[in-house]
């Protein structure tokens, strides 16, 4: 059944405009707390804290429709400050923060087939969390943070502004959207075998890489061939446009004859089978948007 994956951040997540890029590309949801009256916004601009409110509503405005804004409220910080005293495991507070949110709101939107899941940046983070739940909760979605993704995720070399900006656009995309999907189905089945140990997390990432390779490979492949095509086209659309020039009715047959060329050199992307790769296509997207 097709569903969406939401992910919950902390306080600071919106201040790091690469890892907000790389987000946008994993979730179709992204879950902000922001601070919901005068007197908390005072206490997020705070020097010791620095939480940049004002830059949080740059963010929700950029990410319309991708953000979902959560009010960090005395009823949050209460159950914050309860779980802090009682993992089992120590946890950073803004590590804390994503894990309290994605359990306040999975319930709520679990019957309209959405998954939430606390997004952590780094792997530490993610094993504390994955590690003090209940094992019956772990399952399917346990794993989809992703230590299966770290090793496959473009982290582009461009302006983080200017990546966002991009990966914004990309989240937005139907084809990307249902590319995702692929990789979401076949996350949760590699998640539901992790979790009865009939394989590990080394395994998975390496089924992952191997059909990114694979499908690169299909796509480089195709393009060659787009390509060795373009050069055959520009030769009959050369002896066209000289024989056009030559006789009449001259550049009325020089633009139809340049035209029939028009939409080959357009092509931005060759067709290539995704048979058994369908959930690297995404990547390749990922990698083709942000390049």
């Amino acid at each position: 059944m097709p569903f969406e994956r939401w992910a919950t951040f902390s306080v600071v997540a919106h201040q790091d405009a690469a890892a907000l890029a790389r987000d946008l590309m994993l979730y179709d949801k992204l879950v902000l707390p922001f601070p919901g009256s005068p007197e908390e916004e005072k206490r997020w601009a705070d020097p010791k804290r620095n939480w940049q409110p004002d830059l949080l509503k740059k963010r929700l405005e950029q990410l319309q429709g991708l953000a979902v804004p959560v009010n960090w409220d005395r009823d949050f910080q209460t159950e914050f400050h309860r779980r802090l005293t009682t993992m089992r495991e120590e946890v950073t507070p803004l590590a804390m923060t994503p894990m309290v949110i994605r359990d306040w709101i999975e319930p709520q939107v679990r019957d309209r087939g959405i998954r939430v899941v606390a997004a952590f940046r780094n792997e530490k983070d993610f094993k504390r969390d994955y590690l003090q739940r209940p094992t019956a909760a772990v399952g399917e979605a346990a794993f989809t943070f992703g230590v299966v993704h770290e090793a496959v995720i473009p982290f582009d070399t461009r302006d983080p502004e200017s990546a966002l900006e991009e990966s914004a656009k990309l989240a937005r995309d139907a084809e990307f959207r249902a590319h995702r999907r692929a990789y979401y189905d076949w996350q949760e089945a590699i998640g539901a075998r992790i979790a009865r140990g009939e394989i590990d997390a080394e395994w998975a990432k390496r089924e992952l890489n191997e059909m990114v390779v694979l499908y690169n490979e299909r796509i480089a492949k195709a393009d060659r061939k787009a390509k060795k095509t373009l050069v055959v086209m520009l030769a009959g659309t050369a002896i066209s446009i000289v024989s056009a020039l030559t006789g009449p009715p001259g550049w009325l047959a020089f633009l139809s004859a340049a035209g029939a060329l028009l939409p080959m050199v357009l092509v931005e992307k060759p067709e290539a089978s995704t048979a058994g790769a369908e959930p690297a296509v995404m990547f390749h997207d990922m990698r083709r948007a942000l390049r």
